[in-house]
């Protein structure tokens, strides 16, 4: 499970379970039961936001060599200018 399904999770519990409570007569447990998990949600997103856009760093093509190689585009320039 990722982190955005754990979030999605949570969010989700904090409108749900509260509610069922609710209709179930049940307030005071409705309460204590919201505000921990509002609390979790809200932290576990702020979590995801700073993990999150490192693991989806894009991939390069296979074919094009790395940016810190600079002798690797100097090789391939030299070659098409000689050709």
């Amino acid at each position: 499970m990722t982190h955005a399904h754990r979030t999605d999770f949570l969010f989700i519990g904090v409108a749900v379970l509260p509610a069922v409570l609710m209709v179930a007569g049940y307030l005071d447990v409705a309460y204590i039961f919201f505000c921990p998990l509002l609390i979790a949600a809200c932290l576990h997103g702020m979590y995801e936001q700073k993990v999150e856009p490192e693991e989806q760093k894009p991939l390069r093509d296979v074919g094009t060599p790395p940016l810190s190689s600079g002798s690797t585009l100097r090789q391939n320039s030299q070659l098409t200018l000689s050709d």
